[in-house]
């Protein structure tokens, strides 16, 4: 079994759950590569991936089986000393003045300006750089803020960056987990459930 994943997802309950199904099904091999969300898309309707973890992107995903794994909190990820340093959210509105920075392949930059502008909502300008490590760079500089979440953000570890949870209007911003796949079995059952516990 093939699992693809977005790789600003991150891998880390990806590879716990692959770990334990590995453990309770010996007899399937089972990989597990990062990809583009159009590469996932792709490769899953081609039969050359098995299941993909991808955020919700509000796409019609009618020809495809899809299992709902978990609600992220969405996380700003902003200068340090931007806001009180005891602050723990940040409203949407107190950003209208930073730039959004994204990191992603030249490629990706369509696929995840969407993502941001119509899912997401983000209404700031958005800007677009293909290192993580710069985005933090111009982050520290002052240069915008960035978005992980809740399950992906705790990888940072950078004293001169501040991690606050995003709200828009009183509401927090979730950033949905699904997993998806072709053709729904057993097998695909088993590692949604697997994976599923993995966020909880």
């Amino acid at each position: 079994m093939i699992i693809g994943y977005l790789n600003n997802l991150g891998n880390k309950e990806l590879s716990r759950a692959a770990a334990i199904y590995r453990q309770k099904s010996t007899d399937q091999n089972l990989e597990t590569k990062a990809l583009s969300y159009s590469d996932i898309i792709d490769q899953l309707q081609d039969g050359k991936i098995d299941l993909a973890l991808v955020n919700d992107r509000q796409d019609n995903l009618n020809t495809l089986n899809t299992y709902q794994i978990a609600d992220a909190s969405v996380i700003a990820i902003i200068q340090k000393g931007t806001f009180d340093k005891h602050a723990q959210i940040v409203e949407l509105a107190d950003l209208r003045a930073n730039s959004c920075i994204i990191t992603c392949s030249i490629q990706e930059e369509k696929a995840e300006y969407y993502y941001y502008r119509d899912v997401l909502i983000i209404p700031n300008q958005l800007i677009a750089d293909d290192s993580l490590n710069e985005t933090i760079l111009m982050t520290q500089a002052g240069s915008g803020f960035f978005l992980m979440n809740e399950y992906t953000a705790p990888l940072i570890k950078n004293d001169d960056l501040q991690k606050l949870f995003l709200f828009n209007q009183g509401k927090q911003l979730k950033e949905k987990y699904l997993l998806l796949s072709k053709a729904r079995n057993s097998n695909t059952d088993s590692f949604a459930q697997i994976l599923k516990q993995q966020f909880k």
